[in-house]
């Protein structure tokens, strides 16, 4: 396969795995609006094949753009530059497509993630005010409330 072909079936194969990633982003949210949590079990699943498949290809990416001398792995500039006219918008277009859905699927993590830490936090505090960090009570034998230990540590047998 020339080097060309190997460009655009890279580039080609990531922007329909950013589709699908994208695709599952959505399932996720779903999942967690509806409380389904085998859904969003198995799209959390279905995203982790899906983004590991696409570090293959990234790495192949790479290896194909050094194959054209590039030194930086995204100078897409340097290599359109070497590639017939016919096919330089092709690939240019190409390129910002593949950037294009890859920001789509970051910005649709980070608001996953968000959402997921604001609402950690919410539980977090509903069970510190229902659910607080008793210790136990110590009284003395005048009913006053002893120094409780931090912690105990009891040197017997049984």
């Amino acid at each position: 396969m020339k080097m060309i072909d190997k460009l655009f079936y890279v580039l080609t194969s990531q922007r329909e795995m950013l589709e699908k990633i994208h695709y599952n982003q959505r399932f996720v949210k779903k999942a967690v609006n509806e409380r389904n949590w085998q859904n969003l079990e198995q799209s959390l699943y279905r995203i982790q094949c899906l983004s590991d498949e696409f570090v293959i290809l990234e790495n192949e990416r790479i290896f194909v753009f050094e194959s054209f001398g590039c030194s930086q792995n995204n100078d897409i500039y340097h290599i359109v530059s070497k590639l017939p006219k016919e096919k330089q918008k092709d690939a240019m277009n190409l390129f910002h497509e593949v950037r294009q859905k890859l920001m789509i699927c970051k910005i649709e993590n980070n608001s996953i993630n968000e959402y997921i830490k604001i609402t950690k936090e919410f539980l977090q505090g509903i069970f510190d005010k229902v659910v607080p960090q008793r210790k136990n009570v110590i009284y003395g034998i005048s009913g006053v409330i002893k120094n409780q230990p931090t912690s105990l540590v009891l040197d017997a047998v049984l």
